[in-house]
């Protein structure tokens, strides 16, 4: 059985493959579709592949596995960290691929018993959508909060606090 331990960040991945051989091989893939691409191209028939849930980073690597069809499990970020505490020295998005994958080759009997009990309850996108709507307010109050400094710099007599704080 191969096993493909991801470690997911903003855009791009880090991946690390263990094959039946012992044989480990390092890539890294971008979240669209020529690096899905890339990642399909180590999927095998016998391949699980496992990474730590990232909110909306690894959303669209989960759309992407459930649409091929490939047998994955999410871990939840804190029992992915206490499971690899004694393996996690250094912090690198290599290494934690690497930890991920042999974590996947060892104990793959007790991830399986605690991982993807999501419901595909209509509360599963109402879920999604809370995470989304979240991102997005505090984008706005990023926005409203530069716009702020800013006229306070260009205008320092005016006061506009209260204006914009009607938005």
């Amino acid at each position: 059985m191969n096993i493909i331990g991801i470690d997911v960040s903003q855009g791009e991945s880090h991946a690390t493959l263990i094959t039946e051989e012992a044989e480990k091989i390092v890539f890294k893939f971008k979240h669209n579709k020529s690096g899905f691409q890339i990642l399909n191209s180590y999927i095998k028939s016998n391949t699980i592949i496992i990474f730590e849930t990232t909110g909306v980073y690894s959303a669209q690597l989960t759309t992407y596995l459930k649409s091929k069809k490939v047998k994955f499990y999410e871990l939840n970020p804190l029992e992915a960290k206490l499971r690899m505490a004694s393996l996690r020295r250094n912090k690198t998005d290599r290494n934690d691929s690497f930890k991920l994958a042999l974590l996947g080759a060892t104990q793959l009997t007790e991830i399986k018993k605690h991982c993807n009990k999501r419901s595909t309850s209509p509360y599963e996108s109402l879920r999604i959508l809370s995470l989304r709507y979240k991102q997005l307010i505090k984008c706005r109050t990023r926005i409203l909060n530069f716009l702020r400094s800013s006229l306070e710099l260009t205008f320092p007599e005016l006061k506009f606090s209260k204006m914009l704080m009607r938005f």
